[in-house]
């Protein structure tokens, strides 16, 4: 097994390949730095990838480089004879993804992508539990994440579109916070959505860098399921990355990054260690609780998604008897009297008579799910014993389109939030509120704009695919 891309999350990597033991034999390392810390005794390191492939003919490649370079050393170790495990985002466009799909298939090579949360039993039981929950009325992802001004400086190409006059790729969405998408979008292709059809976003940064720092998404699918995405490197609390389906029988809430699980039943399971669950904004309701933490008074909301909704209290988001997919509290998919986001409820995140993220008693519970399956290991008894991939290339194909959409050329910068809306403390920047402005979005399938928040610019819409 060889690693191209030895350095900065390359340095995981080399760890984890050597803790398989016998299993695997680490015989190069590629890198155009210096490596750090320095390789293992009687381990060759190369300065580019070519070299090492042609002197060490690995079995095996994990490619760990920056995004923008993924397609060319892929199809390299491909034609080597490779099996790969390449680091998220796997390629920046459809065509990229289509070529790559098309070389492995030639070639009779296997590529594992490595959205390695796919790989836990909480995602299984979460994944499992979709049915049980009834037609969703929609799916979020929230995360409020810190990044300082190092983390952009850790790289030439960190922050940036484009470098050397070549496209790259980073962003809140497309690369640290890429697991919360690509976890939202297996959610929805579980529930049986389709594909997704419709991205509209909102796109801010708190320093002067080319690309977000916090982003909202609203991705529909052809069942015309909604999947929303909000998350920040510019947050307050800490938000680990927390995946909610919804439906008429309840909530089902993933953490994915720790492996915590919340189901309707799931408070019947003594078995398992429980931990409380993030409070909800304790206001009359997630528009409320945004548009106030952000700056302005509650209750002067603006038009709804559909232009019926409007403030605190109303118990819509997006007008009475919309389409499946709102956060309607009247006659729509989200169930009024289900209490699953609806206004008129007694469930999960129902309020009385408000539209939103009123907490109607306490807060579910997570409970630690042990057990994840390493996507390495999981490639390694592919090839041993045919053992289905994880996350094959070919079921990322969502998540590219995606990416594809918010890295096209001709996308407009995101906005640049001002000194009146961030904090400033040394290194690091805060938005001031974005922490209840994420639990509205997540909670209500809204987009900040859509909840009134002042510093909230008008979303970008595109059909999907793009291309």
């Amino acid at each position: 097994m060889a690693l191209i891309g030895a350095n900065g999350h390359g340095a995981w990597h080399r760890r984890r390949i050597l803790s398989l033991g016998d299993r695997v034999r680490l015989v190069g390392l590629a890198d155009v730095r210096p490596l750090t810390p320095p390789a293992p005794d009687g381990v060759p390191v190369f300065a580019d990838h070519r070299s090492l492939l042609a002197a060490v003919r690995p079995d095996i490649v994990v490619i760990c480089t920056p995004p923008h370079t993924h397609l060319s050393i892929a199809l390299d170790a491909i034609a080597a004879g490779c099996d790969i495990l390449l680091e998220k985002p796997p390629v920046a466009s459809l065509a990229a993804h289509r070529t790559l799909l098309a070389a492995l298939a030639s070639a009779g090579v296997a590529c594992q992508v490595g959205f390695q949360a796919l790989g836990s039993e909480a995602w299984v039981r979460f994944r499992a539990a979709l049915p049980s929950l009834g037609p969703l009325s929609g799916i979020s992802a929230a995360a409020s994440w810190k990044r300082d001004d190092d983390y952009y400086a850790r790289s030439p190409w960190a922050g940036r579109r484009v470098l050397d006059g070549r496209p790259v790729i980073d962003g809140a969405l497309a690369n640290p916070l890429a697991h919360a998408v690509m976890q939202a979008l297996a959610s929805a292709s579980a529930a049986g959505a389709g594909r997704p059809r419709q991205l509209s976003v909102e796109r801010y940064r708190t320093r002067p860098i080319d690309v977000d720092d916090t982003a909202f998404a609203r991705i529909t699918f052809d069942s015309g399921l909604d999947v929303v995405v909000a998350v920040t490197l510019a947050g307050e609390d800490f938000i680990a990355g927390e995946i909610t389906a919804s439906g008429p029988a309840g909530s089902a809430v993933l953490e994915y990054p720790t492996d915590r699980l919340s189901l309707p039943d799931s408070a019947t399971d003594p078995a398992r260690e429980r931990h409380p669950a993030p409070a909800p904004p304790a206001h009359a309701d997630a528009r409320a609780a945004a548009v106030s933490a952000a700056g302005t008074a509650a209750g002067t909301g603006t038009a709804a998604r559909a232009g019926a909704g409007t403030a605190a209290g109303t118990g819509t988001a997006a007008g009475a008897g919309t389409a499946a997919g709102t956060a309607a509290g009247a006659g729509t998919a989200a169930g009024a009297g289900t209490g699953t986001r609806a206004g008129a409820g007694t469930g999960t995140n129902a309020g009385a008579g408000a539209g939103g993220y009123l907490a109607a008693g306490p807060a579910p519970s997570l409970i630690d799910v042990p057990g994840r399956t390493d996507l390495l290991t999981n490639l390694l008894d592919h090839r041993a014993s045919g053992t289905p991939l994880l996350v094959p290339l070919s079921e990322t194909i969502d998540f590219t389109t995606i990416l594809e959409a918010l890295t096209m050329p001709e996308l407009p910068p995101p906005h640049l939030l001002n000194s009146d809306t961030v904090e400033v403390d040394g290194p690091n920047r805060t938005i001031t509120g974005i922490n209840a402005v994420i639990r509205a979005a997540a909670s209500e399938l809204a987009l900040p704009s859509e909840l009134g928040v002042p510093w909230a610019r008008p979303p970008i819409t595109r059909r999907l695919p793009v291309s």
